[in-house]
């Protein structure tokens, strides 16, 4: 049925669904809706009736990628959709490379430009539109004339460790006038915009 389906394939990841419309529990039109909502990139293929056409519409409509109508089901037919999948499934995978290498190289790209903008404001050289422009090429919105920086290191902690404090850190900063970069796997640096931030005693409080 769709539920045991939708489990299944949390469980298994598996490269190709072929499912049926009708199924006890779940329907396949709803199961294909909750599979593409929470991010699963396979085929899809529904196997329908004559009399489903707009059941096959929905399924469609929330990412299925083929149909075939069991009525013409046969070892030809069966073939030539298996053929159309394995070149579906090997675009998916190639495309899904791609973006995971653009991805990574982005990344590269906004973490060196977050070492220079750290690099550049500690060593006091970085200022007016160069400033700006630093500021936004690392991703940050800030004001950032007045700063202050902490590096945070949980001593002894491994790399997921630091990963999970530094994701409450995040969420309990959230509405703060702050930015996280991650420095490396282990070393989180806050940083703060005291650019409207009026007296130092306000500052060392907010600090604190």
């Amino acid at each position: 049925d769709g539920i045991e389906a939708l489990e299944l394939c949390a469980q298994l990841q598996p490269d190709l669904i072929l499912t049926d419309i009708s199924m006890p529990g779940m329907d396949g039109v709803e199961m294909i809706r909750q599979l593409r909502s929470s991010g699963y990139h396979g085929v899809i293929t529904v196997l329908s009736c004559h009399d489903d056409f707009e059941l096959v519409k929905s399924a469609m409509k929330w990412g299925a990628d083929d149909y075939l109508v069991k009525n013409d089901l046969s070892d030809s037919s069966l073939g030539e959709l298996l053929e159309k999948i394995r070149v579906l499934v090997d675009e998916k995978h190639a495309k899904a490379e791609q973006k995971n290498v653009m991805q990574s190289l982005v990344q590269k790209g906004i973490r060196s430009a977050q070492r220079e903008l750290l690099e550049g404001i500690l060593s006091d050289t970085l200022k007016g539109e160069t400033l700006v422009a630093h500021l936004q090429q690392a991703g940050l919105k800030g004001k950032y004339r007045r700063t202050e920086i902490v590096l945070a290191q949980v001593i002894g902690a491994d790399a997921d460790q630091s990963r999970i404090l530094f994701e409450i850190c995040a969420r309990r900063l959230e509405h703060e006038a702050v930015e996280l970069l991650h420095l490396s796997d282990c070393i989180l640096v806050i940083l703060f915009d005291l650019t409207d931030v009026p007296s130092i005693r306000q500052t060392m409080d907010w600090l604190n």
